[in-house]
């Protein structure tokens, strides 16, 4: 959506110091998925689906079928360590992203995790029109620094609620 300010805003950014990389910067752009962990906004979707899963016992789920690409910040963090340590001569844009899951699939696990009731939004269900899939391929940064996520769901959304850093 160009119409987004904080698009615009990234897109400018990627240009202007592209330019710059084409005067001899050595860049690396990083293009996260949706990062998720402990210390997260409380206002961000899945902060509060652990929140109202381990504590009040119930979710509500609408477009479940929606899928969303999750990395957690410790690979994020690990990713971003891993490139400055790098003796190789790389530069360009890299995306770095998890495992792509549906609100379903995040439901299943905090049901698991949390014993709670899950609550799925049934009008809208079968929908299968403009299914969303917010994904990206990490194939190149896998390709160039051996590089893949480590944290599992489970273990992520269990740290969100325990407070824990990873």
């Amino acid at each position: 959506n160009n119409k987004d300010l904080y698009i615009k805003s990234k897109i400018n950014s990627e240009k202007i110091l592209t330019k710059f990389s084409r005067l001899g910067l050595r860049l690396i752009i990083l293009r996260p998925s949706s990062i998720y962990g402990n210390g997260q906004n409380p206002n961000k979707i899945i902060t509060k689906l652990v929140k109202k899963s381990s504590i009040k016992k119930k979710i509500y789920l609408y477009k479940s079928h929606r899928q969303v690409n999750l990395i957690h910040a410790s690979d994020v963090a690990n990713f971003i360590s891993l490139v400055i340590k790098t003796k190789k001569k790389v530069k360009g844009i890299f995306n770095v992203g998890g495992t792509l899951y549906t609100y379903k699939d995040i439901g299943k696990t905090l049901k698991e995790l949390f014993n709670c009731q899950i609550i799925e939004d049934r009008s809208i269900k079968n929908i299968k029109k403009n299914i969303q899939k917010l994904n990206i391929s990490s194939n190149k940064s896998k390709l160039t620094f051996n590089w893949q996520s480590k944290i599992k769901l489970k273990k992520g959304l269990r740290s969100i609620k325990n407070n824990e850093i990873i």
